[in-house]
């Protein structure tokens, strides 16, 4: 999902494949780690960014499902704390598991100007007729139509 609705933004020349990091959060330069800066997108989503693939070395993944912000806060939470360290693989040679980092949610949203959830429902569900689609998460009840956390589409009932 994520794919498609970068690769609408880049159809709609509001992003490159070759859009930096760095590029898209200028004022997390001075905390990011160097070898982030220059991670594309295309990088990232073809799982080529050096992200890690273990979040809970350092406790971030359970301060994520602690954390009582809004998503948008959450996802800002994860991106510092992961482009912070050195990359987990040196980004660009080789394959690193995805992780929901260095937000291609987050840089597709702040490009758009607009929430992730609301982008991923108009550039995808809605086009598609995914009425059963939300962005929130299966465990939380969401506070707002507009606010998820991470995206997930309800199975379709059988006829």
């Amino acid at each position: 999902m994520t794919a498609t609705v970068i690769g609408r933004l880049v159809e709609q020349g509001k992003l490159n494949w070759t859009t930096t990091i760095g590029e898209v959060f200028p004022e997390l330069q001075p905390a990011m780690h160097a070898d982030y800066r220059d991670v594309t997108i295309e990088q990232l989503l073809g799982h080529r960014g050096g992200t890690p693939t273990d979040l809970s070395a350092d406790g971030l993944w359970a301060r994520l499902w602690q954390h009582t912000g809004t998503p948008a806060e959450q996802r800002r939470t994860l991106l510092e704390g992961v482009i912070g360290k050195p990359p987990a693989v040196k980004p660009g040679l080789r394959i690193s598991t995805r992780t929901p980092v260095i937000d291609h949610r987050r840089d597709g949203g702040e490009v758009a100007g607009q929430a992730w959830e609301d982008l991923m429902r108009k550039e995808l569900f809605e086009p598609l007729g995914m009425k059963s689609a939300d962005s929130e998460h299966p465990d939380r009840p969401a506070a707002s139509t507009s606010r998820g956390g991470m995206c997930r589409v309800a199975r379709r009932s059988s006829r």
